[in-house]
């Protein structure tokens, strides 16, 4: 709780309603439902009773296709280029590491220790 009290603290109005729409994208469950489950009822409803005075609402849901489009299209590009460093790494663990391997066994049987390190494990 400690860890992320002091950034939580530091959230803007509109970030706190980003934050509680990707909370339920990513669980499913409201954050009103998470506080409920794990401090507890009375807890719940104080947080959402404070959310609503400033405009917010912790039993908000996410509509990727409605209210929330934006920040689904920002999401998927992210995780497009996530995808993308996942394909580059793929390449270089299929493509350039038994290269690596090839020119040390080749060259200097030494570097063949270092470049085991950096293959993956079958």
């Amino acid at each position: 709780m400690k860890t992320f009290k002091t950034p939580l603290m530091k959230l803007s109005i509109t970030q706190g309603r980003i934050l509680i729409r990707l909370i339920y994208r990513e669980t499913n469950h409201t954050s009103f439902a998470h506080i409920r489950e794990y401090r507890g009822t009375v807890n719940a409803y104080f947080w959402q009773s404070l959310a609503l005075l400033f405009g917010n609402n912790l039993k908000a849901g996410y509509e990727p296709h409605g209210e929330d489009a934006e920040i689904e299209e920002i999401i998927q590009k992210i995780l497009q280029e996530n995808n993308k460093k996942g394909e580059i790494i793929k390449q270089i663990t299929v493509n350039v590491i038994p290269t690596i391997k090839v020119i040390n066994n080749a060259c200097c049987p030494a570097f063949l220790t270092f470049s085991s390190f950096l293959a993956p494990s079958a």
